[in-house]
Order: C-alpha cells, then sequence, then structure tokens
C-alpha cells in the first residue's frame, strides 16, 4: 500500500529516510513516470531472477548470497533515483546502511505496484466466497453449466 501523503502523491514524490552522513534527513525522490517505471519493473525482474538462482546450499556460500542480495538492492534504489536525489552509488556506499537501503527499495516498490495491495484484499474476498479451489481456474467462477464465453460474430 502506498503510505506516502496526498500532497507527496500530487508532487509525483516518495520521501525516503536517509543519511546525510551525520544526520537522519527526509529525501524527496520523484517518482518514475510509465516508460522510466517499466523499465525500472524489466531491472527489478532481471535482478530478482538472478537472486533466485543463488546458491545457498552451504556456509560459505551464504555469505556471498547476502552481499549479492544487497548489491543488487543498492543497484535497484541507484536505478530509480534518476535525479541522483539520494546521491549515487559511492554516497550510497560510505554513507547508507542495508536497513536504509530496503527501506527506499520498499517504497518504490509500493509506487511502481500500487494495485498490489488491493489485488490481495480482492483475492482474499473472492476465496471466501467461491472457496480456494475455485481460484485456480476461471471457468469454475462461471455458474454451473456454462462454458467459456466465446465472442460473438456480427452477421
Amino acid at each position: 500500500m502506498d503510505t506516502r501523503s496526498e500532497a507527496d502523491k500530487l508532487a509525483g514524490v516518495i520521501p525516503v529516510n536517509w543519511s546525510d552522513g551525520k544526520h537522519g534527513v527526509v529525501r524527496k525522490v520523484p517518482t518514475l513516470k510509465r516508460k522510466a517505471s517499466r523499465e525500472w519493473k524489466d531491472l527489478l525482474l532481471a535482478k530478482v531472477g538472478d537472486v533466485s538462482k543463488l546458491d545457498v546450499s552451504g556456509m560459505d556460500s551464504i555469505g556471498a548470497a547476502v552481499n549479492v542480495g544487497t548489491d543488487i538492492v543498492a543497484e535497484l534504489v541507484v536505478a530509480y533515483d534518476t535525479s541522483g536525489v539520494l546521491g549515487g552509488t559511492d554516497f550510497i556506499e560510505d554513507n547508507i546502511d542495508d536497513s536504509q537501503l530496503y527501506d527506499a527499495l520498499k517504497a518504490f516498490l509500493q509506487v511502481a505496484f500500487p494495485f498490489v495491495s488491493d489485488l490481495r484484499s480482492a483475492l482474499g474476498e473472492l476465496r471466501g466466497v467461491v472457496g480456494p479451489a475455485s481460484l485456480n481456474s476461471t471457468s469454475s467462477l462461471l455458474p454451473s453449466g456454462t462454458s467459456t464465453p466465446t465472442p460473438s460474430t456480427p452477421g
């Protein structure tokens, strides 16, 4: 759910709690517009795919996987911040901890995927009405004795 104030939504910015190296500040990152957002989502998908392929079967590989994961979060945050409000990669490396990075990424995801919480709510409501097994097939949402509708051809 997008937790920004109405003023921030109207201004098209995402407030991010950040560090200036000594003190906490709130930086306002401009939201990505549709084309740039699509490109960022493609990067997100590519990077999440990379994370899902990491080997975490042994203690040696877990440390490497964790570092790759935080590096991916940093890359995604820098990629979203096309205006450079957050300071870029070098600033992040020297001044920002992983928790701040993750909070920024979560804020960006809320804006990039605003419908997700509504979709979860709708699916929960739908499950209560039709039952969980019924959601596996769209044809089961139709009244019994009917089939999937096909478009009619004008005659």
